[in-house]
């Protein structure tokens, strides 16, 4: 830092120092808010004002945004009582997205100057200036960062980490826990984000956890914000906690708790709440983050990023090491988002038309790049027809439905064409929202897994992280694009909706890998269990040292016939309700199979769902009416339930196929009566 006096016309600062705060609070404000075009003419002006010295950076910044102006001074050159002031406007990006080259010009200017503010704390933190830096970092966004360039992602992330570090890694004591051998015990898990709700986040964790095996994991789900956690996560029958407000005493209870594996389920490459802080610490001995994000969060304490096995190609290397998960990666459990007796959602609600093609996209709060709103305006300019159902995350969602608004006007479109649906907290309204529509437009892999179950055709880029999803079923070939096939492939579903339909169907009845919980449980299970058995064999250094991806040894088989076996072997143990979901996964693939049903009928029988076990015995005597075996059951139900009639005709039956069964006699006697 130097002093005002050193710089050119210094004596102004005094004097001006309130107009040249409130010129960079409004240059900031312009940056994040405007267009992200300049005038060349602007441009020129605003370089011009550099040249005169520190009062003329304010005037410059007012004409251009920082990262237009690769050329404003470094922090070393500014008056320390302006260090907060001018960063707001250094670190100011655009919320409308941005062709190519700006975003390698913002790219570049965030990664110099947050490299900047890092070197400075390591310095000085004590100083006011530099006091005053980590203020304005601590106030800028960093949300939707996924359209940088990956090196210069991997770098600011990393000058990030260095800055939280600075500020917070030291606000609780240092721990190394030393990881145990696991034979003998279950893992225990702890699940954290800053609230459980019913997003796409939270349907893909309760994929991890609706059937997690007892036996094997140990599950914990901890929250900083229990009042707007959905009742799913906090179901009594959850092991569920909410930490204190206190981040040392969250730090603290979290170790308390003793747990071998911490999974942190938020984003924690995009902002600077208290869960990044957490990262920064060691709370248990194995530590990793499971948001299918594709690029590094940077943050010490993370020794694992998990990442689907399809999108090895996608995922950049990092601070953190890959975890590989087969298929399943991308697995949500959707069942929770179908609420009974909630609201009917359908053309009527929404002001539709009633014959015209509709096509739905999900809006996220991190906008998404450019050119994707660019296709989707000249989708409904080239279908005069269409209507666009338009789900709305969150609030934070809105600058970009103005940016979309923008690009419909350039393209002629009339606004009354779009329908926006706010979502809230609660994404319950979505799966009647896909099923509505024709044609669901550049998914996310949520929005892919919705529009498949309820039948849509979607329509994606081949280079897209739903493309992985599109692979896995079966169906990417017809529906993933290059940018100049897109609306080719857009106009053939929607002429030929019916018969992409009726494939979807199809792919979805043999139960695709995204919408398989019981796979998705066990094969996070697996890769839990060969991280920990790797990090036990080869110790912590050299554990985080290795690059080579993590994998399970033994991926979960989705194949009916293991799956069938599985599921037996665990009736045999006396473990019937675990069995009932690795019996129904089987029985989506192989449904035509008699021998499944009748195991799926044992195994509700052995839980204690007699009506449920009875069902699946019809449906198996469907398939095959020969077999003794499921006669002789369905007379001991019925006999259980009182239906005396309906286990005298199931007696008959079983005593014509199997007259030298043992457990004839026994069962006249008991429904003689």
């Amino acid at each position: 830092m130097i002093l005002p006096e050193t710089l050119a016309d210094a004596a102004l600062v005094p004097t001006h120092g309130e107009s040249i705060r409130t010129s960079f609070a409004e240059a900031a404000r312009r940056a994040r808010e405007g267009s992200s075009t300049i005038p060349p003419a602007d441009l020129a002006t605003a370089r011009d004002h550099l040249e005169r010295g520190w009062p003329g950076v304010a005037d410059a910044a007012l004409l251009a945004p920082a990262w237009a102006l690769p050329e404003a001074p470094p922090l070393a050159d500014v008056p320390d009582a302006h260090w907060g002031d001018y960063l707001d406007w250094l670190l100011a990006r655009p919320r409308r997205a941005t062709d190519p080259v700006e975003t390698n010009a913002l790219a570049r200017q965030l990664v110099r100057r947050v490299a900047e503010i890092a070197d400075w704390m390591d310095r000085n933190l004590a100083a006011p200036a530099v006091l005053a830096a980590s203020d304005a970092y601590s106030r800028a966004d960093f949300s939707a960062l996924d359209c940088l360039p990956a090196d210069q992602l991997h770098a600011l992330q990393s000058a990030r980490a260095r800055i939280l570090f600075r500020l917070h890694g030291r606000a609780a004591a240092p721990l190394t826990p030393v990881p145990r051998d696991r034979r003998g015990r279950p893992l225990r898990v702890g699940f954290i984000r800053q609230r459980h709700t019913l997003d796409a986040t939270g349907c893909r964790l309760l994929a991890r956890l609706s059937h997690l095996d007892p036996e094997r994991i140990q599950a914990v789900l901890f929250s900083l914000d229990v009042e707007t956690s959905a009742p799913v996560f906090t179901d009594p029958e959850r092991d569920f906690r909410l930490l204190p407000s206190s981040f040392v005493q969250q730090v603290e209870t979290l170790r308390a708790e003793t747990l071998d594996v911490l999974v942190f389920s938020d984003d924690l490459s995009s902002h600077n709440g208290p869960l990044a802080w957490l990262a920064l610490h060691r709370i248990a001995p194995l530590q990793l983050v499971d948001i299918g994000a594709a690029h590094t969060c940077g943050l010490p304490g993370l020794d694992l990023r998990v990442a689907g096995a399809v999108d090895l190609d996608r995922a950049t290397e990092g601070s953190e090491r890959l975890a590989l998960l087969p298929a399943t990666a991308h697995a949500f459990d959707l069942s929770v988002l179908h609420q009974p007796g909630a609201a009917e959602t359908g053309r009527a609600q929404l002001g539709l038309p009633q014959n015209s093609p509709l096509l739905f996209a999900l809006l996220p709060a991190s906008p998404p790049r450019p050119s994707i709103l660019t296709r989707w305006a000249r989708a409904l300019a080239e279908h005069p027809s269409a209507e666009l159902i338009l789900a709305v995350e969150s609030p934070e969602a809105e600058p970009v439905r103005e940016e979309l608004l923008s690009c419909l006007a350039k393209a002629g479109v009339q606004t009354h064409r779009i329908h926006p649906v706010n979502l809230g907290d609660g994404f319950v309204d979505l799966p009647r929202l896909a099923a509505l529509a024709d044609i669901c437009l550049d998914p996310t892999p949520f929005a892919a897994a919705l529009a498949f179950e309820a039948g849509t055709p979607a329509v994606a880029l081949s280079v897209s992280p739903a493309a992985a999803l599109f692979r896995v079923a079966g169906l990417a070939a017809d529906l993933t694009a290059s940018d100049e096939e897109w609306h080719r492939v857009l106009a053939s579903c929607l002429t030929s909706n019916a018969d992409f339909r009726e494939r979807i169907a199809s792919a979805h009845a043999q139960l695709p890998a995204y919408a398989d919980a019981y796979a998705a449980a066990q094969d996070f299970t697996a890769l839990l269990e060969a991280a920990w058995d790797e990090l036990l064999a080869m110790g912590y250094a050299r554990f985080r040292r290795t690059r080579s991806p993590v994998r399970s040894s033994s991926p979960h088989s989705p194949h009916p016939g293991d799956l069938q076996a599985e599921g037996r072997v665990l009736i045999a143990r006396g473990r019937p309700e675990r069995a009932i979901p690795c019996l129904l996964s089987a029985l989506q693939r192989a449904g035509g199979d008699a021998t499944l049903w009748f195991d799926v009928a044992l195994a509700y029988r052995a839980a204690g769902q007699p009506r449920s076990a009875l069902e699946a015995l019809e449906a198996s005597l469907r398939l095959d009416d020969k077999n003794a075996a499921a006669w002789i059951a369905i007379c001991e139900l019925a006999a259980d339930v009182g239906s005396l009639d309906f286990a005298r005709e199931a007696l008959a039956l079983a005593a014509e196929l199997r007259p030298e069964d043992e457990r004839l006699p026994a069962l006249r006697a008991r429904i003689a009566a």
